[in-house]
C-alpha cells in the first residue's frame, strides 16, 4: 500500500512539473513581443484618415500630437488595437 502511494505522489508531481513548464512556456512566448498595433486617426482641416502604426516601445498614446500651421490645425490621436 505504501508503494502504490509512492508512485501516486510521483505522478501528481510530474503532472505539476509538466504544468508549470506549459504555463511558463506560454509566459515567455507572450513577453517576448513588444511590439503594438496602434490605431491613429488623424483630422486635418476637417478632414479625417485613420491608419495603423506598429510601434516597439512607448504608449500609442504617446504618439497624439495637435498642430497649427497658417490657421490649419491638424491633430492626431492614437489609442491600441
Amino acid at each position: 500500500m505504501l508503494s502504490l502511494y509512492k508512485i501516486n505522489l510521483k505522478s501528481i508531481t510530474m503532472k505539476k512539473l509538466a504544468l508549470c513548464a506549459v504555463v511558463l512556456s506560454g509566459l515567455a512566448l507572450t513577453s517576448c513581443s513588444k511590439k503594438k498595433d496602434c490605431s491613429c486617426e488623424s483630422d486635418v482641416a476637417g478632414i479625417k484618415s485613420t491608419s495603423v502604426v506598429t510601434i516597439e516601445s512607448g504608449k500609442c498614446e504617446d504618439m497624439d500630437s495637435e498642430t497649427t500651421a497658417f490657421g490649419i490645425t491638424t491633430s492626431t490621436k492614437c489609442t491600441k488595437e
